[in-house]
């Protein structure tokens, strides 16, 4: 049943009776050899229960498996936006705001490259997004916000972007002209625009 050396570790394999020996690098030998052993049953190693038609686990570790998953992904979430949240604390890093729901918060980019970032290759968003800020340290960059926050920022970014493209040096004289042209290109408004000229 055992082979006398693992794929992983390059190893002989200990005695079955010591168990302290054993690491996950020794255990992957036995439970691919379990597999082999028994193909109809489930893939969690010393597990008899049937498989799930089509799947690999049967129904009890599948739903144990996913729990476990979720659990993982929500405690990573709350130390990555605990981190760049004020102080260390989770809430809404924008000045007046106090939402702490861990579902109303996300990762903000402070410098609004999460786009050029999704289309490099990086993961830009959601669990991928916290694996690599975890992973690469906490880099600098990022902020903790609420989605009414982060539609807030959005908001800001195109309305300063629409006036220095349309409205040039001139600044806020001008956006009084743009909305007048913008009445008077109305049928409806032909009219009144003509009477108020």
């Amino acid at each position: 049943m055992y082979n006398e050396k693992s794929t992983r570790a390059g190893k002989q394999l200990p005695p079955k009776k010591d168990k302290k020996a054993y690491s996950n690098k020794y255990s992957a030998v036995y439970a691919r050899n379990w597999r082999k052993e028994n193909p109809e049953a489930c893939s969690s190693t010393g597990c008899k229960r049937p498989k799930v038609l089509s799947k690999s686990l049967c129904e009890y570790h599948r739903v144990m498996f996913y729990k476990r998953h979720v659990k993982a992904l929500r405690e990573r979430k709350i130390r990555v936006l605990s981190h760049y949240s004020p102080k260390g604390k989770l809430r809404c890093s924008w000045r007046g705001c106090h939402i702490v729901d861990l579902d109303m918060l996300s990762i903000d980019h402070l410098n609004n490259n999460g786009a050029e970032e999704r289309k490099s290759g990086y993961e830009g968003c959601g669990s991928g997004l916290y694996a690599r800020l975890e992973r690469e340290g906490y880099p600098k960059g990022f902020q903790t916000l609420c989605h009414n926050h982060q539609w807030k920022k959005e908001a800001i970014r195109r309305r300063k972007e629409f006036e220095e493209r349309n409205c040039g040096s001139a600044g806020f004289r001008n956006a009084g002209l743009y909305g007048a042209i913008h009445i008077a290109s109305t049928p409806s408004m032909r009219s009144r625009w003509r009477e108020h000229q």
